[in-house]
């Protein structure tokens, strides 16, 4: 009897990890999706084209959801796949609607942030202190929120890393993955109505790094894990076969 109680505060506290974890990541990866889609996309294009931002008012409100349910797709299949050893099917599902309860007012967050990004370059051309002033403000708001969902994705990988039995071979294709999409960043040239686009090393590193956390990362979990799964399977579908009498 008195070792059930530090048997039970243990589980509790694994409970409370795996909550953690995977709330706080859901609700960053979403807030990060809608600033990168309706600020950053939208304050990218004003900075390569100035004359061009007053048409984007009506574009921002689409980009920003889409961003949105993009960061809450991507963070909840990762919350699902990094999810700590002892975090339970149950407790993922509690922490997945915790999550989605707490994007709402983080949304209406990045909204604001993304708003003042997006128009950077109207802003702070109006030449108002105030305005300049939001404008900074936004961008170094959304960076702190980038920062943070980068931190919580980072866990989020060292436990899917840890309970990966293809990892040696999935960081061996990520980094492959990094490596190529720096590559082909540094030497992409692209040509917009006589606007030639180069991105520099220094942009290109950090964007191929994103690039490959966000969108490679998953797939290759995934079809790992698929390929894992299906080997098992058969592994085991060989054994049975092997035990029967002949």
């Amino acid at each position: 009897m008195p070792e059930s109680a530090p048997s039970g505060s243990r589980a509790g506290e694994s409970q409370a990890v795996g909550i953690g974890l995977c709330a706080r990541l859901i609700v960053a990866v979403t807030m990060a999706g809608g600033l990168v889609g309706g600020g950053g996309v939208v304050a990218a294009i004003g900075l390569l084209r100035p004359q061009s931002t007053h048409l984007l008012l009506g574009v921002v409100p689409p980009l920003f959801v889409l961003g949105a349910l993009a960061g809450f797709t991507h963070g909840a299949i990762l919350a699902w796949l990094g999810r700590p050893q002892r975090c339970s099917g149950s407790v993922y599902r509690r922490q997945l609607r915790q999550g989605a309860l707490w994007s709402v007012p983080g949304l209406a967050v990045s909204a604001l942030i993304a708003f003042w990004t997006a128009y950077t370059t109207t802003l702070a051309g109006a030449g108002r202190p105030l305005w300049l002033a939001a404008v900074v403000m936004g961008w170094i708001t959304g960076a702190v929120v980038c920062i943070w969902a980068s931190i919580e994705a980072w866990r989020s990988l060292v436990n899917v890393v840890a309970r990966w039995p293809e990892h040696r071979l999935g960081i061996t294709l990520l980094s492959v993955t990094l490596i190529a999409a720096f590559l082909l960043l540094a030497n992409l040239e692209v040509e917009y109505r006589g606007l030639l686009v180069q991105l520099k090393p220094i942009v290109a590193a950090p964007v191929a790094l994103a690039l490959t956390m966000w969108l490679a990362a998953p797939v290759e979990v995934l079809l790992l894990h698929a390929v894992h799964r299906r080997l098992q399977h058969s592994a085991e579908i060989s054994r049975v076969v092997s035990d029967r009498p002949s």
